[in-house]
């Protein structure tokens, strides 16, 4: 999936009258839905469908992110440029974007028995996040 990730953001909370009303900030809709189209559109193309019954499912997450351009000079990467990805957004918050895949690759997420991730410079490719989905 291309794209630049972006992490699932904290719930907000506003005082509404006397009541406390809490919410999604919302920043991370758009990279769930370009990330639900892509994987919606791979399974169409391979003829596949969400499992519409609770199957065990292992999730393999790797995300792709976009070097800063401070990292680069004319000669390529700079000596002093970090190896890995250490700033935001946190991997657990990008794990959590897996929500916009509902319906999409799996009918809940309470499925995914197995998850591993990682996160890391883009170097030699283009940002985003590759998915790879067993049925066990």
């Amino acid at each position: 999936m291309l794209g630049r990730p972006v992490g699932q953001p904290r719930a907000r909370a506003r005082r509404v009258g006397g009541f406390v009303r809490m919410y999604d900030p919302g920043t991370a809709n758009e990279w769930k839905a370009a990330l639900a189209a892509q994987v919606g559109a791979a399974m169409a193309e391979a003829g596949l469908s969400p499992h519409k019954v609770s199957v065990p499912i292992s999730v393999d997450l790797d995300f792709y992110m976009p070097r800063p351009k401070s990292h680069v000079c004319k000669s390529g990467l700079r000596s002093s440029a970090p190896r890995a990805h250490l700033s935001k957004p946190d991997l657990d918050n990008l794990v959590k974007t897996l929500d916009g895949l509902h319906g999409v690759l799996f009918e809940d997420d309470r499925s995914i028995v197995r998850l591993t991730a990682s996160k890391q410079y883009a170097d030699g490719c283009e940002s985003g996040a590759l998915l790879r989905c067993v049925r066990l």
